[in-house]
């Protein structure tokens, strides 16, 4: 920590007026906010990746396969429902979201 921060730290605090047991609980209860919020970003990436899977499993499960079963039906005469672009955009911005998610 250089000079200026651990000064700005101790201002901030007022470190220089008070006991080490008080700065010793203050310093506790600056660690365990910064626990509660690196528990809450871990269940928030947690929530994130459990939503990917679903999309994921959404659009390549359900909504590929379903493609696939039109195009063998187009074959037959039968009119496909959706696109293939369609397909492509939604593969393509998946796998946008979670490269960013996963850096």
């Amino acid at each position: 920590m250089s000079m200026s921060s651990q000064k700005n730290f101790g201002q901030k605090f007022n470190l220089y007026n008070i006991n080490p047991k008080t700065v010793d609980q203050l310093l506790q209860q600056e660690a365990h906010k910064l626990l509660q919020q690196r528990t809450s970003l871990a269940e928030k990436h947690h929530k994130t990746f459990g939503l990917l899977a679903q999309m994921q499993n959404q659009i390549l499960d359900e909504e590929l396969i379903q493609w696939k079963r039109s195009q063998a039906l187009a074959y037959n005469g039968v009119i496909q429902e959706g696109s293939l672009d369609q397909l492509q955009q939604w593969c393509e911005r998946l796998a946008e979201i979670i490269w960013q998610c996963r850096k």
